[in-house]
């Protein structure tokens, strides 16, 4: 595949339902960097082109500064890609902090050139600089954001939210200047990597609350510090938490799994956080479970 180079943006994969040997790649547009196609694997057909595209705006030179003047949001600077039962929903993070929430009906043809069909759903503007990391939680209620300011913004993603309502408080940290960030598999952790090379772990705050068929987040719930951990003296671009184990797939008879490990090593293993650094070194912690004893 052909992909535009000239950017900071990841891509972001989601497999498709029930089909599971199909895959959608979202990924910054062959020409604008500002704008997002997305593609379907494994066939590397484009099935949706330069969603952002504002109407009516004059051509432009491929990669030229006049995009600052037409697409105030700068270039992407972070996907995500998923799926609902009735939309197709991609979250993206720009140059200019913004972050967006980008939906389409599944109802709609399976295709599209410039934009159409794709509604912003909210926009939302915490950070003053680009956004350096966004991360989503696994079941796709919550996101937060970094950037090199002091704060970690949290954004509801629950259907049918307007920008107010979507946008949770931002957090003030004490320290500038953040790297990357990730939720852990329940969500209910997250790990900030820091210029400075700390990492930093929080409690998100996210409590899930059943209202009839829908997950609702708790609003009232607040971001709390849990601890730092020191290793890098220099910047941290990258980390990652342990899968989940799920113990319907270890044996119960002789409490291993098919490679011999027990359940109790597997937990301890689902507990890991892996950070890399910018000497190219990676460094894993085992964590405590932060639950209440």
């Amino acid at each position: 595949m052909d992909v535009n180079s000239l950017n900071y943006c990841r891509f972001s994969l989601c497999p498709t339902q029930p089909d599971s040997t199909r895959a959608l790649l979202a990924l910054p547009n062959l020409i604008e960097s500002e704008l997002i196609d997305v593609w379907e694997l494994p066939g590397k057909t484009r099935l949706h082109a330069a969603i952002g595209t504002i109407k009516d705006a004059p051509p432009r030179k491929p990669f030229s500064d006049e995009g600052r003047d037409i697409y105030k949001t700068g270039i992407l600077m972070s996907l995500h890609i998923f799926e609902t039962e009735m939309h197709m929903r991609i979250l993206a993070a720009y140059e200019s902090g913004t972050v967006t929430l980008w939906t389409r009906s599944l109802t709609e043809k399976p295709r599209s050139i410039e934009g159409s069909g794709w509604n912003n759903a909210w926009s939302v503007k915490h950070h003053l600089e680009a956004v350096m990391g966004m991360a989503v939680s696994c079941d796709n209620v919550m996101a937060a954001s970094v950037s090199a300011d002091h704060l970690i913004c949290r954004y509801d993603l629950s259907p049918e939210l307007d920008a107010d309502i979507a946008s949770l408080t931002p957090y003030e940290t004490k320290h500038m200047g953040n790297g990357a960030v990730v939720f852990r598999a329940d969500g209910r952790v997250l790990g900030v990597a820091g210029w400075d090379g700390a990492v930093r772990l929080y409690s998100t705050g996210l409590r899930r609350v059943r209202v009839g068929a829908s997950v609702v987040i708790d609003r009232n719930r607040r971001v709390r510090g849990l601890g730092t951990l020191e290793h890098f003296k220099e910047s941290c671009f990258a980390m990652a938490f342990a899968n989940e184990v799920l113990e319907d797939k270890v044996s119960l008879g002789s409490g291993d799994d098919e490679d011999g490990t027990s359940l109790e090593a597997l937990k301890a293993r689902s507990r890991w956080l892996a950070v890399g650094g910018k000497t190219g070194r990676v460094a894993i912690w085992e964590l405590d479970s932060f639950e209440k004893r």
